[in-house]
């Protein structure tokens, strides 16, 4: 992803959870971007309201509500990335 405009982009440094910081490197690989690109698009989606979608009361999401036909496990603690899988299949030998 190309910076829209070089006029607004700005370096800076934050402190951001190590969680949250994986999470950017696994979305920057995919998109094929920089983390910093990655973390400007997610924030800007987020504060614009294009990721939130209202969860029903208990936090259930009925098949009816969804477009794959399968109800989403609830949001865990931690996030879960390409490394920490594939880890995972070598670990298991799958």
């Amino acid at each position: 992803m190309a910076l829209q405009n070089q006029a607004n982009y700005m370096r800076t440094t934050l402190g951001i959870d190590e969680d949250i910081l994986m999470a950017a490197k696994t979305l920057a690989k995919q998109l094929k971007s920089s983390e910093g690109q990655a973390v400007s698009q997610s924030l800007r989606k987020a504060l614009s309201g294009e990721f939130s979608s209202p969860q029903p009361p208990g936090g259930l999401v009925t098949e009816a509500q969804t477009s794959t036909g399968f109800r989403p496990f609830p949001a865990g603690k931690g996030i879960i990335t390409n490394d920490l899988v594939n880890n995972l299949r070598e670990t298991e030998g799958i």
